[in-house]
């Protein structure tokens, strides 16, 4: 069964978004009248959010991983770090949500390099 991705565009000047490059499990959305809470409303949670960014519609392109952890709605530390997709190809569509190319990943390392870093976060 596939899971459904919903993307929250929060650009200011957000115009139609096109759909023909996504997957048609995923939906963009318009920007959310309010911001985004940081923490969950009970903070007696520890808890991680990941952040992954994607440079083609496939799964397999990441070209950034960001994580936050979480301990009683304190932020504890951070991960963040630039990965190389797979012959550093980038779709326009995604460098259009992200704003990265194939110049924001020449010197960065594989996916391979990278993950041993971040479990280890």
């Amino acid at each position: 069964m596939p899971v459904r991705i919903e993307f929250e565009c929060i650009e200011e000047n957000d115009d139609e978004w096109e759909r023909d490059e996504m997957d048609q499990t995923d939906r963009l959305t318009k920007p959310l009248d309010a911001p985004a809470r940081l923490v969950p409303s009970r903070t007696d949670h520890d808890w991680v959010a990941v952040d992954v960014e994607t440079a083609t519609p496939r799964r397999d392109s990441l070209c950034s991983i960001a994580a936050v952890r979480v301990k009683d709605g304190v932020i504890l530390d951070s991960f963040q770090a630039l990965v190389r997709p797979p012959g550093n190809e980038y779709n326009p569509f995604n460098t259009r949500v992200h704003g990265m190319g194939p110049e924001s990943t020449d010197a960065s390392p594989g996916f391979g390099s990278v993950s041993v870093q971040f479990w280890a976060y």
